[in-house]
């Protein structure tokens, strides 16, 4: 085979590729964390609202339909994460762990770290019984994981 042709296989298979992937149109500036469907079949995800600066808590239906914004407060919103029976939502808001009911409604502050330290990416255990995050230490500190 000559190198031309070995060079266009690739091209060729990537065109392809980017060609047959059919792009979901969002109201948002861009989408950055989801959590696949829960029990209750949407998908909760987080995202920078055009004109704004701190990201927030969205859900949708899987064909991309049905957008809903769950969160809006001036501080950065990420991580979001369905609870295993898909009635809660636990997500990282500014520098702590939230959760809130699966509308948005209800929003309650988990934790509170100390000055300079700030919570992230909660997960659900199996049960649904515990959450496990991230605690970061500000000032060259070790991260650990923390169950609550």
């Amino acid at each position: 085979m000559s190198r031309s042709r070995q060079v266009l296989r690739p091209a060729l298979l990537l065109a392809t590729m980017i060609l047959s992937v059919s792009p979901v149109t969002l109201p948002l500036a861009a989408a950055t964390k989801g959590s696949y469907p829960g029990v209750n079949g949407k998908i909760v995800f987080e995202a920078v609202p055009g004109g704004e600066q701190d990201s927030e808590i969205y859900v949708m239906n899987p064909d991309g339909s049905g957008i809903t914004r769950l969160t809006s407060n001036g501080v950065w919103d990420s991580d979001p994460c369905w609870s295993p029976d898909g009635s809660k939502i636990v997500y990282s808001s500014g520098d702590a762990i939230w959760v809130m009911n699966f509308d948005g409604s209800n929003p309650k502050k988990l934790t509170t770290p100390s000055e300079d330290n700030y919570d992230v990416d909660p997960a659900w255990s199996p049960d649904g019984n515990k959450i496990a995050f991230i605690r970061n230490y500000v000032g060259g500190q070790l991260s650990s994981i923390i169950c609550t």
